[in-house]
């Protein structure tokens, strides 16, 4: 399955390589050869043998008509998505020698909030599927494998965007002198709201690619429903 369009377009990935050089020669790879790389030995095993356990499930309880994971889904995306944008402006930022540490402390707070915001609603979801139909249940335990396997690997990346966006920063913190030279004058000088709007655009935009799993898992649920009514 190619999903090397999809992954090329996200709206994450097109703010970061706005600032930041991108390997396009690494960008070309298909998803499905970078997940490849991802999984260990270790991983594959694990997979497989989670495979084989729910290979044939027992569950035969119906999807329950009356199900409301798509509204659960949005509403959180909705509050986080709220969070986000009336994100206030770290304490001493506005000072013309502030530097980006406050910044950084906000966005892993506010990475570690949509963490467990979407941790739990990812969890009821797959409580849902695991007493909806046979194959959600299976889908419902095979999120669980693979969310094991590529979970470190999420959060390293994840983690990096800070670093990419403090190199967002130290640009505005550098604009050209008469001299055409870098003249490091504060994010202040362009007033700190042009910083904060770049960085509430990379919340959101990490907010999507996190909501995407969850969102799958819904989606094979509505299918699932269609399929059995």
């Amino acid at each position: 399955m190619q999903l090397r369009g999809h992954f090329s377009s996200s709206t994450l990935l097109s703010l970061l390589a706005s600032w930041v050089p991108v390997d396009a020669k690494a960008s070309r790879q298909d998803i499905a050869e970078r997940l490849g790389m991802w999984l260990n030995v270790a991983d594959a095993i694990t997979l497989h043998a989670a495979h084989q356990s729910i290979r044939t499930p027992t569950a035969t309880a119906p999807v329950p008509a009356d199900a409301q994971l798509e509204d659960a889904c949005q509403q959180v995306h909705a509050a986080l998505a709220a969070t986000l944008v009336s994100m206030p402006l770290p304490d001493g930022a506005a000072a013309p020698d502030a530097s980006f540490a406050p910044y950084h402390q906000r966005y892993l707070d506010l990475q570690r909030h949509m963490a467990l915001r979407i941790e739990a609603l990812r969890e009821q979801v797959r409580q849902a599927l695991t007493h909806a139909s046979p194959r959600l249940a299976q889908l419902a335990a095979l999120d669980v494998v693979m969310d094991q396997a590529l979970g470190a690997r999420e959060h390293k990346l994840l983690a990096s965007v800070p670093a990419l966006l403090e190199l967002r920063f130290a640009q505005l913190c550098q604009p050209p002198s008469s001299e055409g030279k870098p003249s490091p004058v504060g994010v202040a000088a362009h007033g700190p709201g042009l910083f904060v709007q770049d960085m509430r655009a990379v919340l959101l935009a990490e907010l999507d690619v996190r909501m995407q799993p969850v969102q799958g898992l819904v989606e094979a649920f509505n299918s699932e429903l269609k399929v059995i009514q």
